[in-house]
């Protein structure tokens, strides 16, 4: 749970920053960052409750249902919110270099493509979906990186 705090505070300062970026060039990003604070909210919410459940194992106490529920819930609202957020700073990004478009593409078009993957694939797909996702999430951020490190001061 250390590490998926530490990555949570990382990923959303980097698009506070990113967010603030796309500003001064002219971009709207207002709703692409509230979306990823959302999704800040909820990564925390999530972790609190695996948290807890795990308490509640380590003291033998049941866990129910309801909970186990809620967990999934949690889990996929978070990343419905982080599609959403990642398609919207994609719209933001300026297209005005071949880096900017294939960085706009990857954020809109791959955020959908995994989104309806993500979602109609049945469950024994999902652990290696999930490892699909993550090496995106990784690209995503090299691929910003270096159209950061690329844009003019």
């Amino acid at each position: 749970m250390g590490i998926d705090v530490a990555f949570l505070v990382l990923y959303t300062a980097f698009f506070a920053v990113l967010a603030g970026y796309l500003r001064k060039l002219g971009q709207s990003t207002w709703l692409a960052l509230g979306a990823l604070i959302a999704v800040t909210v909820l990564d925390i919410l999530e972790d609190h409750h695996i948290l807890g459940l795990l308490s509640l194992a380590e003291n033998g106490r049941p866990i129910d249902d309801s909970a186990i529920v809620l967990q999934e819930m949690l889990s996929a609202t978070k990343f419905t919110f982080s599609y959403l957020a990642f398609f919207l700073f994609g719209l933001a990004v300026p297209r005005t270099t071949r880096l900017g478009w294939v960085l706009a593409i990857f954020l809109t078009a791959g955020t959908l493509v995994t989104a309806v993957v993500g979602v109609a694939s049945p469950p024994s797909l999902r652990e290696a979906i999930d490892g699909g996702r993550w090496l995106g999430f990784l690209g995503g951020f090299v691929l910003v990186a270096i159209w950061l490190r690329r844009a003019e001061d």
